[in-house]
């Protein structure tokens, strides 16, 4: 039986496993199994840990890769194995036939090429029985095939073979996404779906061209930049960018973060016993290499940053190491996430597709992401998304929030603003809401807080707008906000007015009806005619109920 510990070591016993410690205490069996029920122990910051210096990393040049206690294997090692250096390419010749993908199953076979300058469209015309697009593809004359696209576009030319499977993706050019190199950066979480499903979903949109799509692993350490498997991995990257000049590259970091600083743990000690942690910029040119960031930053094709780090990385005093990275032009854009406790499991479902999209289709980084990230409040419900790219040359920062009257108006955790109150978040609750305004849903909310009965209506800033039109609970702020920008978000800004307690009694219970029910704000994101009409009947409702109390005497303030 292990000895018995106090229940304050225990708890730090749990707090260690949770976050990927290595603690030499002995706990019970109950604790033990706690530990193993939680699914992802990358949903805190760590706290307690060291700035890594260069002098540091000299000293320990030749120490052991010192990673989790318990070693991780990298699930995309066997993928930078396989593809290597070589880079192979999708389509080749042998004697007269060309093997290559098809413009309209977009599967690999013997392809008959458009001969119509500038016209990429192929379509295969012999591959197992039964299967090739082209039904008579042996009486084919390659040398002078046109593609339906070509025929379609001209009043002389007629089809002259049979298509087993005529669809619109032969009207169109083929889409053949730009190479693309994923690499992962990962250290102390022991959660390895996240990155897993990410790179299965690219490798889903890029089936039939996988020599177009090249995945990397690095766990980071005090030597993953100077050992064997550091210095193959830069050659990797490296080759990369000097054999696809047009090749997009998405980063993954997904580490803890110092909750003091926001710095990115990146390193253990020999001991195990101390964290270190380093600036992002730091922790890139380590692990990717100096050379590979200056080539980068060089490039003109789609280049992303995905944090899946906790929120202090995306505050001061580490934001503006972050926001470098965009100003520079190593980075076009970085999504990060304002959570002190990031879990991804919560943001991953909608962050996925829309990175697919934006590296397959060349979309649009921030319409994209909003697109996908509005289609349900779960993500936003969780963490704000924090999105920095740029505009006409100059750097911006935009987080994207999701609006609750009650417990988050305008996505933000209300204040009280009453005279010597010290509410906690919980204690202010947004009872009633003006919606029938130019501003649309949430342009006005009634505060009240429970604990010095002090209440008062906030006007929706003109700096935090909706962000899609059909959505009407979803907004946009700027990033990062002022002491005075949040102050007038929550609320406090102003002065607070105590309710009156001789007239005031219908104010108290229309402020408890209000808390109980919140019938304005949808669970999902409802795709609604208008913003004006989001909330018109409820609107109309509170006002013949608000009618009633004016004709019983009641005060509404």
């Amino acid at each position: 039986m292990p000895p018995k510990v106090s229940q304050a070591r225990r708890l730090a016993a749990l707090y260690e496993g949770l976050t990927g410690g290595d603690s030499s205490l002995q706990v019970t069996t109950v604790f033990e199994r706690a530990i193993a029920e939680i699914p992802d122990g990358s949903i805190t910051g760590l706290s307690g840990g060291k700035r890594l210096t260069s002098e540091i990393r000299k000293a320990n040049s030749k120490m052991e890769n010192t990673g989790p206690p318990t070693p991780i294997h990298d699930e995309m090692e066997e993928d930078a194995v396989d593809q290597g250096p070589a880079f192979p390419k999708p389509a080749g010749q042998v004697e007269e036939f060309f093997h290559g993908f098809c413009s309209c199953c977009f599967d690999v076979g013997i392809v008959a090429r458009c001969t119509t300058p500038e016209c990429k469209i192929a379509v295969c015309y012999y591959k197992p029985p039964n299967e090739a697009c082209i039904v008579d593809g042996l009486e084919l004359d390659v040398a002078t095939f046109k593609c339906p696209k070509c025929i379609l576009g001209s009043m002389d030319l007629i089809m002259n073979y049979t298509v087993r499977n005529y669809s619109n993706n032969m009207i169109f050019a083929s889409m053949d996404p730009d190479p693309l190199l994923c690499m992962a950066l990962r250290w102390g979480v022991s959660d390895k779906a996240t990155l897993r499903m990410l790179w299965g979903s690219f490798k889903e949109q890029w089936r039939s061209r996988k020599h177009n799509l090249f995945t990397e692993s690095l766990h980071m350490s005090m030597t993953s930049g100077t050992n064997d498997e550091g210095r193959a991995t830069h050659r990797r990257i490296n080759a990369f960018l000097d054999v696809k000049p047009n090749g997009r590259v998405l980063i993954a970091i997904h580490t803890h973060s110092d909750t003091d600083t926001g710095e990115l743990c990146n390193s253990y000690s020999k001991d195990r016993a101390t964290a270190y942690y380093s600036p992002i910029g730091d922790v890139l040119n380590y692990n990717l290499g100096t050379r590979f960031l200056s080539t980068l930053g060089q490039r003109e094709t789609t280049k992303g940053l995905l944090l899946l780090v906790c929120g202090p990385s995306m505050r001061d005093p580490h934001y503006p190491h972050v926001e470098a990275l965009v100003s520079n032009n190593t980075f076009d854009f970085v999504v990060g996430f304002g959570s002190s406790l990031l879990n991804p499991t919560q943001v991953m479902p909608f962050i996925r597709p829309a990175l697919v999209s934006i590296f397959s289709a060349g979309l649009d980084p921030w319409d994209t992401l909003v697109k996908w990230c509005t289609l349900n409040a779960i993500a936003l419900t969780h963490t704000s998304i924090i999105v920095i790219d740029r505009e006409g040359g100059r750097t911006r920062a935009r987080q994207l929030v999701y609006s609750t009257r009650r417990e988050r108006p305008f996505g933000y955790i209300p204040k009280c603003g009453g005279r010597g109150c010290n509410s906690l978040p919980g204690d202010v609750v947004g009872t009633r809401e003006d919606s029938d305004g130019p501003k649309g849903v949430h342009a006005r909310i009634r505060l009240f807080c429970k604990r010095c009965r002090c209440h008062r209506w906030v006007d929706r800033p003109d700096w935090i707008t909706h962000a899609h039109p059909f959505r009407p609970h979803y907004f946009v702020t700027p990033w990062p906000l002022t002491e005075g920008q949040i102050s007038i978000a929550q609320g406090s800004d102003k002065e607070w007015s105590r309710i009156n307690e001789d007239a005031g009694q219908e104010e108290i219970e229309g402020d408890e009806e209000g808390i109980e029910g919140d019938e304005d704000d949808p669970s999902d994101a409802e795709v609604m005619p208008s913003q004006h009409q989001a909330s018109g009947s409820t609107s109309r409702k509170r006002r013949k109920r608000n009618d009633r109390k004016k004709g019983k005497g009641g005060s509404l303030g």
